[in-house]
């Protein structure tokens, strides 16, 4: 049985390696042709593959999320997301995307009417990168859901908008139950209110307790009263100022007994 040279052995290798690298070159050059290729337009097409796939193969972000309020009973609005020059107008369940955003450090700023203006600073990598955002009530807001709980009897709702300070000293029972009573008793009802533009006091005293206070939000309540004591209806009208501090990201109310 005849042999194959061990030269002849060694050239085929030589040449077999001639002919790889080549192709290995080829293949190479064509997956960075298709990953350059891959437009901003394609990026829900790949949005399922890993992070790490999808950073290679995208040149650029993709910022999306879901934007919520912090509120005791939220409700649906509408917000509009920025970064770095680019917007996206949330949808009605609150979800929003921006492409074409450059890796990075950026501020993701979202501003929706009745609610204070959000800002935070996010990194952004290569890719999808999610974003969920908490979006508080401003004072006014808060205090426009706080009295249209009391108009519509959702007692036990009012009380979640009162401030944890007074909550330790009235359960929500007892507060309830006083409310219930207070406008039963005297037959009348809130036909409508109408919340003030609020101001924010640098120190402010709360009679109730003697204690202080600082960057509280004070506003003036005016409502209008329908009474059917006397047999008719009557209509009258009483004004209230109300107070509220921040707490975490929500507004909370003080409150006395009318």
């Amino acid at each position: 049985m005849s042999s194959v040279p061990r030269r002849s052995r060694h050239a085929r290798k030589i040449k077999k390696r001639v002919f790889t690298l080549p192709l290995i070159g080829v293949l190479l050059i064509g997956a960075a042709l298709v990953v350059y290729a891959v437009s901003e337009e394609q990026i829900d097409e790949i949005k399922d593959l890993p992070s790490t796939l999808q950073q290679l193969i995208t040149r650029k972000a993709t910022v999306f999320g879901v934007v919520e309020e912090d509120a005791v009973a939220p409700e649906t609005f509408r917000a509009t997301v920025f970064i770095d020059g680019k917007s996206s107008r949330a949808n009605e369940r609150g979800e929003y995307s921006i492409s074409e955003v450059s890796p990075g450090r950026h501020t993701l700023t979202v501003e929706a009417a009745d609610h204070e203006k959000f800002q935070k600073e996010i990194e952004v990598i290569r890719g999808r990168n999610r974003a969920d955002v908490l979006i508080s009530l401003t004072p006014q807001e808060t205090l426009k859901r706080w009295f249209a709980a009391y108009k519509l009897g959702r007692y036990e709702e009012a009380y979640e908008y009162v401030h944890p300070e007074d909550k330790a000293l009235v359960s929500e029972k007892e507060y309830a139950d006083f409310f219930k009573n207070f406008f039963s008793a005297r037959k009348i009802k809130i036909v409508s209110f109408e919340v003030g533009e609020p101001k924010i006091l640098d120190r402010w005293l709360n009679a109730s307790t003697e204690q202080v206070y600082r960057g509280i939000a004070e506003a003036d309540v005016t409502m209008t009263f329908s009474s059917t004591k006397s047999g008719s209806a009557i209509q009258s009208e009483e004004q209230v100022k109300m107070h509220l501090a921040k707490v975490n990201r929500q507004w909370k109310g003080f409150w006395s007994k009318p």
